[in-house]
């Protein structure tokens, strides 16, 4: 998806950082001269903020840039992780990361980070139980910093973090004789046992007074904004003509802009190459860019997220876009699952299945087990119609971030990269929208972050529809009214585009539930099909459009009465007579010729596959060579030419499987 380039002004960022530091130690003073900087300068500027960071000179670091701080921490990291990995590198990261966890993106770019890393406190055990005789001598504003830190780790990742900052290793400096120190790692303690409120109070009051306690809140300013910071910005001069800018070109490449949202990528050793039907087109008209802005701040905040809207809005399209940008080109970094009444929670969950040893049974977890083990995406279709033992063990995963397996081991918390996205349609109402479908799915309404979908506007349909099929250009508009008619999307609701009173009477003028509704992916389906052999100028293309539309549109309405109404409501905007309209309806009926080479039945014409089988003696499908059938063979020919899935609905008897057995035994498949 195009969208327009982000960018940062620094201007003020990098005047208000020079002040409180030696912005000659890190050359930020030269860029700062400079009128604009140039795309070099741009990263550079990037590189010395990232060594401010790991200095940590300034402990409201993350407040200053916290637009671009989840760059800034990665190309630390990169740092860490490319040098000699000293523990005095590994500490200072810590520090710094400590005071920026108040974000959800950066706890869990921490989690990853510090996952089967050595802890930050202490370099080695010989050191826990004399911390005075330690080989390399710390003052006690480093040690104040250090227990600062693991407060800040105990605070927002509780014991996620318990590895890097055990208990024993924080009890001696409960005895320390700095006040500061040891009010920090007391509360240290109290996070990580995650005690009572009354037993917190016990706790404090065996190792500090009652003024000390109200001393020391005043003077550590616990949990609070740094509000001296933002008022100082905002008294900063803000007007200036100087081009301090950073763009999406130059961030690092472990981190991608969608919007002015910074998402961390992963590493994928697969190719875009490798998944081309992963390939999307999301144009960028202001639906498809406020729709996936959403839901980057949706990820970008660590919180489960429902996408709402109507049929064809590209509620799955978008998770599939976004999964691409970070690097998640398919299975199993993205893995979708489809809800329904029959959907069991053992298929999500895992189960024991025997082995080829007799009475041997081992342990094959589920879908979304594996998910939330490894740190995947999930993406849950139609989350509406998931039974109640489905809903029940999602609570837990969307209210802790941790799933509970009966019969299996303890609760499994998710791993830092996990995310849970939903699916639920929406029916477009003359009072706005309202759910499809109403069941259990009610209870977990609380717990996602809502996104609604919105369709796109006729304009951006005709803008989108001009882009991917220009041949169409001169009639986009004939193919919209067309599908305005038909359409539940709820399109003319943009505010984005004024209508002409006569179209916006014709909306919907022939939506009927009966059979499924009609979608801009039925909009695309039709359009794809015509592009093929659009012809301008030739008599036959209206002929062709209709054929086309009744095989997109009409099919699937299952009552016959309703079908000729619609038909020549369509046939009447291509300027097809009534005539035709009857005969295409009723009369029609595709011509069937077999060659050696190829198959054509109607407008189709598909090449035969040679193989040879030993089930040539398999006894030939029973085909009638009757209108419907003919027809029905057509338009399962069409769709095995375009390779688009077909349903095919109908009553017992009807010829559906002949026609498709009839079809492949043409086309040499046994």
């Amino acid at each position: 998806m195009e969208i327009s380039e982000s960018s940062w002004h620094l201007s003020v960022q990098i005047d208000f950082l020079c002040k409180k530091i030696n912005s000659k130690v890190y050359n930020l003073s030269l860029y700062q001269n400079k009128q604009e900087w140039t795309n070099k300068d741009s990263k550079e500027v990037l590189n010395q903020l990232k060594n401010v960071f790991l200095s940590n000179r300034l402990p409201n670091f993350g407040d200053l840039f916290s637009t671009l701080l989840l760059d800034i921490v990665w190309r630390s990291r990169l740092q860490v992780e490319k040098s000699d990995h000293t523990f005095q590198e590994h500490q200072d990261f810590c520090i710094a990361l400590s005071h920026c966890l108040k974000w959800p993106d950066i706890q869990r770019f921490t989690l990853d980070y510090i996952n089967n890393k050595p802890g930050f406190i202490i370099e080695d055990s010989t050191e826990v139980s004399e911390p005075k005789k330690k080989k390399i001598k710390r003052s006690q504003t480093h040690e104040i910093r250090i227990l600062n830190a693991a407060w800040l780790f105990s605070y927002y990742l509780g014991t996620d973090c318990s590895h890097i900052i055990p208990i024993k290793h924080i009890l001696p400096y409960t005895n320390h004789e700095s006040i500061d120190v040891r009010w920090f790692a007391c509360l240290t303690i109290m996070e990580l046992q995650r005690l009572s409120p009354t037993s917190r109070e016990e706790f404090l009051s065996k190792h500090f007074t009652v003024q000390e306690i109200i001393d020391l809140k005043i003077r550590h300013k616990l949990m609070d904004a740094d509000d001296d910071l933002i008022e100082e910005l905002k008294q900063h001069d803000v007007t200036t003509n100087k081009k301090h800018i950073i763009t999406e070109k130059h961030l690092c490449d472990q981190v991608v802009c969608i919007g002015g949202i910074l998402i961390s990528k992963i590493n994928n050793n697969k190719s875009v190459e490798e998944h081309t039907d992963m390939t999307l087109e999301l144009l960028p008209v202001p639906s498809n860019k406020s729709n996936l802005h959403s839901l980057a701040l949706g990820v970008s905040s660590g919180s489960p997220v429902l996408l709402q809207g109507i049929v064809g809005a590209g509620k799955t399209s978008l998770v599939e876009h976004l999964a691409k940008l970070t690097g998640r080109l398919g299975p199993p970094e993205l893995m979708k699952i489809q809800m329904g009444d029959q959907m069991d929670s053992k298929a999500l969950l895992g189960t024991y299945r025997c082995t080829e040893v007799p009475g041997e049974f081992v342990w094959q977890p589920g879908v979304l087990t594996q998910a939330v083990t490894q740190g995947y995406w999930v993406l849950l279709e139609d989350i509406d119609y998931a039974p109640m033992d489905v809903i029940s063990i999602l609570l837990p995963l969307l209210e802790t971030r941790s799933l509970s397996v009966p019969g299996h081991g303890d609760t499994i918390r998710a791993a830092p990269g996990f995310q849970l996205f939903a699916t639920q349609r929406l029916l477009s109402t003359s009072t706005g929208w309202s759910k499809q479908h109403s069941s259990n799915c009610i209870l977990l309404d609380k717990l996602w972050t809502s996104v609604l979908v919105e369709p796109l506007s006729r304009q951006e349909l005709s803008l989108v529809l001009c882009s991917k099929y220009p041949d169409l250009s001169s009639v986009v508009d004939k193919l919209l009214d067309i599908y305005f008619l038909l359409s539940a999307g709820g399109h003319q609701t943009s505010s984005t585009v004024t209508m002409e009173m006569d179209k916006q009477s014709a909306v919907g003028k022939f939506l009927t539930h009966d059979g499924r509704q009609i979608s801009t992916r039925d909009l695309m389906t039709w359009c794809s099909r015509i592009y093929k052999d659009f012809d301008v100028t030739s008599s036959a293309v209206a002929n062709m459009v209709f054929l086309e539309a009744l095989d997109c549109f009409i099919a699937c309405i299952t009552k016959q009465d309703k079908r000729l109404p619609v038909a020549e409501a369509i046939a009447a905007n291509l300027n097809i007579t009534k005539v035709k309209v009857e005969y295409f309806m009723t009369i029609y009926k595709p011509d069937i010729t077999l060659s050696t080479k190829t198959f054509t039945v109607g407008r189709v014409t598909l090449p035969i596959v040679h193989k040879t089988t030993y089930l040539q003696s398999r006894k030939p499908s029973l085909f009638s060579y009757t209108r419907q059938s003919s027809v029905l063979l057509e338009r399962v020919s069409v769709c095995v030419q375009n390779k688009e899935p077909v349903l095919l609905v109908g009553e017992t008897g009807t010829g559906k499987t002949s026609a498709v057995q009839y079809l492949a035994e043409q086309l040499g498949i046994y």
